[in-house]
């Protein structure tokens, strides 16, 4: 009969290790799951805000510069160097402060004027290769987005540069 007792005793001392094991498993589990929803949820707001604002900040230099008396004149009178005295400043603070990488201004629909990063490129129709800045002239609107283009992947904001209900060009200026 004693065996019986110890029999039962230590099964069921076995039972209820079994039993606290599972349940602190399935515990800890739960545990690390609401975290990690958590962790995913809090890191996904966090680059949403920070992408939120890049977008803000970039598309307010490109505001700036497509409706700048500077570069109004300076497409008016086709003067590049007026834009690139005037700007380069700005840009140079910008670019090595890892703020901006391009900053890019177009002739209408999408002819290069002026390239920051590279002040030989020569005035080419670049249609074909950046259809964002042509959505941009076309539909007179700023736009903000994420493009690749052959230099680099960034987001972008391109601006119209509209004068007297007249489009001009457009100012792109993108990160990576």
């Amino acid at each position: 009969m004693k065996k019986k007792v110890y029999l039962i005793l230590l099964l069921s001392f076995f039972l209820f290790v079994l039993i606290s094991i599972v349940i602190i498993n399935n515990t800890i589990t739960n545990i690390k799951t609401t975290f990690a929803q958590k962790y995913y949820h809090e890191t996904i707001q966090r680059y949403k805000t920070f992408v939120n604002g890049e977008a803000t900040f970039l598309k307010s230099i490109a505001k700036y510069l497509a409706t700048s008396k500077i570069t109004l004149k300076s497409y008016l009178t086709n003067n590049k160097k007026y834009i690139i005295t005037s700007f380069m400043p700005l840009y140079k603070t910008l670019y090595n402060n890892n703020l901006i990488y391009e900053m890019h201004f177009f002739k209408t629909p999408v002819k290069n004027f002026i390239a920051f990063n590279n002040l030989n490129l020569q005035e080419i129709n670049l249609t074909k290769a950046r259809r964002d800045v042509l959505w941009v002239t076309t539909s007179l609107k700023p736009a903000v987005y994420f493009y690749i283009c052959r230099n680099y992947p960034g987001l972008r904001a391109t601006y119209p540069i509209i004068y007297n209900y007249k489009i001009l060009g457009s100012v792109s200026i993108g990160n990576k």
